[in-house]
């Protein structure tokens, strides 16, 4: 297993846990204080300094099928983070305009682009290990 995939296990991994946390303490302390449980996806900046790889003498560390692997996977990341933050954005304004009120609170927009950042991270780790474990070569669409 190169260090991407571990990674990407270690992310999808990090996010199940704060989800976890997250609908742990929403009873107890209420919607807005349980957000702060998907403050553990901050561990993931860490991940490149824990899956670290000794390099070997002569030892390539990504070859043209990694790169394309990578280059899919935080396509396929972007657009899916994409998606989720016009959704996050639009979902409360269509419901409000239904309802007949003309403002929404500006608290809907930190969790838009956090869920798009997490949406970012957990879409583009999952897109690694489905590439890596059907063994997509590097032209393979």
């Amino acid at each position: 297993m190169n260090p991407e995939q571990k990674t990407a296990w270690f992310i999808i991994v990090t996010f199940c846990l704060s989800v976890v946390a997250f609908l742990l303490l929403l009873p107890v302390v209420g919607l807005q204080a349980a957000w702060a449980a998907l403050g553990l996806m901050g561990i993931c900046g860490l991940s490149p300094v824990i899956f670290r790889k000794k390099r070997k003498e002569g030892e390539v560390d990504y070859d043209e099928r990694d790169r394309a692997i990578l280059q899919k996977a935080t396509t396929a990341g972007g657009m899916s983070s994409y998606l989720v933050f016009v959704l996050v954005c639009m979902i409360p304004w269509f419901v409000y305009r239904w309802q007949g009120q003309e403002e929404i609170s500006i608290e809907y927009l930190p969790f838009a682009v956090i869920c798009g950042c997490i949406t970012l991270f957990v879409a583009r780790a999952v897109t690694i290990l489905v590439l890596y474990r059907r063994g997509a070569p590097a032209d393979a669409g």
